[in-house]
């Protein structure tokens, strides 16, 4: 996962993850009265991330998270979807070799594309 600053369950997750073949993409933890609620969002490098393996994620991340979080936590694993927005320049490699829609504030329009390239920082 690409965040400004580290994470220490995502540095937990990330290794699980990529066992699996899959990285995370996004983790959001809201704690609230008696638990929390963790959302995952993972991708697969050229490949579309099938339920099955969300189902598979969501089993090998959650012990982790309930280790780490010490408390009950309800976990939702799901993949990136179709009409994602990416939200920082980490993303993108992520996305290395799909197709993208990018508004150019240029010239004021959609340019669409594939993604050739990316690193850490766009």
């Amino acid at each position: 996962m690409d965040s400004k600053a580290p994470d220490p369950l995502a540095a937990e997750l990330e290794p699980v993850l990529a066992g699996l073949g899959l990285a995370l993409v996004e983790l959001t933890v809201s704690k609230h009265k008696g638990g929390a609620t963790v959302r995952a969002v993972v991708c697969r490098q050229g490949t579309d991330v099938s339920l099955d393996d969300c189902a598979k994620a969501h089993r090998a991340i959650m012990p982790r998270i309930e280790l780490t979080l010490g408390q009950d936590a309800a976990v939702e694993v799901s993949s990136p979807g179709i009409d994602r927005k990416l939200k920082h320049a980490g993303e993108f490699r992520h996305f290395t070799g799909r197709a993208v829609a990018c508004y150019r504030t240029d010239i004021s329009d959609w340019t669409t594309g594939i993604l050739e390239e990316a690193g850490e920082t766009g």
